[in-house]
């Protein structure tokens, strides 16, 4: 399922932003801040998604894992209708909407990573990910954009039997 896709992305981007292994997410999903000091952030995003829940499931998702910010490129919906996003982080974690993809921009030094099904595409237990990167997901059913594909520093895949998206 797309969760599962974006969990295992979270878990890997955290652990090496914390700089060590993280097992399993420790208070609710959140990371013990006063044990661990952090090198580096994370943001997620997608490209063109169509459906309020996904998008409200992938938000929720992305702030339980301690996301430093959500952004959204020529999405096809608001923030505000996605009410599967029950823990509210509209709130608390940046928001960053991009009308269409020629206006997309991440913080100086942000790495941007592709999660897409490429022949080139690394698998991602073997990626070393950046210490300051944003991960974009494609729309429900389709792929990431040609024109995000194109601005993608880095692409991963998850290895899977099939094909998974961001639908739930």
């Amino acid at each position: 399922s797309s969760r599962r896709s974006l969990l295992e992305i979270a878990h890997w981007a955290i652990s090496f932003a914390y700089g060590e292994p993280l097992l399993t997410p420790v208070n609710g999903g959140r990371i013990n801040r006063a044990r661990q000091i952090m090198r580096g952030y994370f943001g997620v995003g997608v490209d063109g998604i169509s459906k309020p829940m996904n998008l409200g499931n992938l938000v929720r998702i992305a702030h339980a894992f301690d996301a430093s910010f959500f952004f959204s490129i020529a999405p096809r919906l608001k923030l505000s209708d996605a009410a599967s996003d029950t823990s509210r982080a509209e709130g608390v974690l940046p928001f960053y909407h991009f009308d269409k993809s020629s206006d997309f921009r991440l913080p100086i030094g942000c790495r941007l990573v592709g999660v897409e099904i490429t022949d080139d595409a690394v698998e991602l237990p073997r990626f070393r990910h950046p210490t300051r990167a944003a991960y974009v997901f494609g729309a429900e059913r389709f792929s990431l954009s040609p024109q995000v594909l194109k601005a993608c520093e880095f692409v991963v895949k998850i290895p899977t039997r099939f094909s998974v998206n961001v639908g739930m």
